[in-house]
């Protein structure tokens, strides 16, 4: 990925002039509108996280710090309790600094309790300062420049959800971040903990696992083994704190029957969720096929992004499918998955080469990490997620569209 070199962007290089051009407009004309916007029931804020009211705010933290407050019976406190046990495992840490005497699914008294709140701070200035670290290096800018850049992702919509709800997606991207940074290191250290890093990263999620493929891709066999070697070990070995057996019984059931029906999330942000949305309001469906149908497109799509992983011949293509899947796959996804999509975007800005078509990439980046001007009378859900939508239909069309310029070529010899 060329991570290693000593290149310096200047400020208007072409790519990143596009996409910084694209997101600072995007977000001016946001805090235009702000100042012209008869808010009536629903103020900005409510808007910006997704128009709770203040319900939620912070709700993933600490809920997940309740469910791991007690180990033993972490997968029996909720449905809602859906890491795999190395998340957990970090959440009972957590609570072991500031332990409250409230109920696990009592959020808000682990919220409230003293310093609650300052133990949610720190974590995120932690997270913060180690994102900004590895985004400017990772896109090749300076540290004037990287600052920037590092300020319209924090302030984009998609990070401002995120951050409001806690929700550990944060965490996760900036892992599989130093990871594929570290993958292409000269150093074997490096290498070797990019590979615990992606382990890490599926113990709190399980869908970063997929970012192994990149290794099977590139034939680099014996680090895909350790890769699969240190995932089995943090996603089982947790369980012996968590309940053992009857805890990782009780953690299949919960995916199989209840946090993961088709029925818990009905929004845009995944594809299943986008499909019922399209399909009901438009044709004369039941529920049971519109949930199959949902489970045929969701599949469809996973394995559209794993044969683009082995067809692209970028980099930074490969890290996008790989992306696309820990987005919009699962169908509990929220809008606030859309962070993981800074990885691709990246390592595209840190790719030397050019290539036709590019600034349509840079557009939809640009739109998609900034604050939507352009929704503000709308949902917020839809506009984020069918960005994400429209980047992955443009990459596809990219990649048939050079595989027949290259068939047309061999044709041509």
């Amino acid at each position: 990925m060329g991570l290693q070199d000593k290149r310096r962007f200047a400020f208007f290089h072409k790519k990143s002039h596009v996409f910084f051009a694209v997101s600072i407009l995007s977000t001016v004309l946001f805090f235009v509108v702000c100042s012209l916007w008869k808010t009536g029931s629903i103020g900005i804020l409510d808007y910006l996280v997704l128009g709770n009211k203040d319900e939620w705010e912070f709700a993933d933290f600490y809920r997940h710090i309740g469910y791991g407050s007690d180990l033993s019976r972490v997968y029996e406190t909720s449905p809602d309790a859906c890491f795999p046990p190395l998340s957990y495992l970090f959440f009972h840490f957590l609570y072991l600094l500031n332990p409250v005497q409230a109920e696990a699914v009592d959020w808000r008294a682990f919220r409230d309790a003293p310093y609650g709140r300052l133990s949610y701070l720190f974590c995120m200035m932690l997270l913060v300062l180690l994102f900004s670290y590895a985004a400017h290096r990772v896109a090749g800018m300076t540290e004037k420049t990287g600052l920037l850049l590092s300020i319209l992702l924090l302030s984009s919509a998609p990070f401002f959800t995120a951050i409001e709800r806690g929700n550990p997606v944060f965490l996760t991207m900036i892992l599989l971040l130093y990871a594929l940074w570290w993958k292409e290191s000269d150093n074997r250290y490096l290498r070797e903990a990019a590979l615990v890093l992606i382990a890490i990263a599926a113990g709190f999620k399980i869908l970063p696992a997929l970012y192994g493929l990149l290794y099977v891709r590139e034939k680099r066999w014996k680090e895909a083994g350790r890769l699969l070697l240190y995932g089995i070990l943090l996603f089982f070995v947790p369980f012996l704190l968590t309940g053992g057996r009857e805890g990782f019984s009780s953690y299949i059931r919960l995916l199989l029957d209840s946090h993961y029906q088709a029925d818990f999330m009905r929004e845009w942000s995944s594809v299943r969720g986008f499909v019922y949305r399209m399909l009901s309001q438009r044709l004369p469906l039941g529920e049971g096929q519109i949930d199959r149908c949902g489970m045929v497109m969701e599949n469809f799509f996973l394995l559209c992004s794993i044969a683009g992983v082995f067809v692209s011949k970028r980099k930074w293509m490969q890290v996008l499918w790989m992306t696309m899947p820990v987005v919009y796959y699962m169908p509990t996804s929220q809008v606030y998955n859309a962070v993981y999509l800074c990885l691709p975007l990246l390592f595209f800005l840190g790719q030397k080469e050019r290539e036709r078509g590019e600034a349509v990439y840079l557009i939809l980046f640009g739109l998609l990490f900034a604050l939507p001007a352009w929704g503000s009378a709308g949902n917020l859900i839809h506009w984020i997620s069918g960005l994400g939508y429209l980047l992955f239909l443009y990459a596809v069309l990219g990649e048939v569209a050079r595989w027949i310029k290259e068939r047309r070529r061999k044709d041509e010899r």
